[in-house]
């Protein structure tokens, strides 16, 4: 029962090293642009998806 919990630290851990705001809001203007006020990531779970979706 604590292989979920543990699997989910080691990727949030591994998500952490990885990824940031920053690098994802460079990566997006790049490519596509977008409203600052309005679509700026708050979380990494949000700039995953704001990278996803545009």
């Amino acid at each position: 029962s604590s292989h979920i919990p543990m699997i989910d630290a080691l990727m949030m851990a591994y998500t952490v090293e990885m990824i940031s705001i920053e690098k994802v809001v460079t990566c997006v203007k790049r490519f596509s642009t977008f409203s600052a006020s309005k679509e700026l990531p708050f979380d990494l779970e949000d700039a995953m998806v704001f990278w996803i979706n545009k």
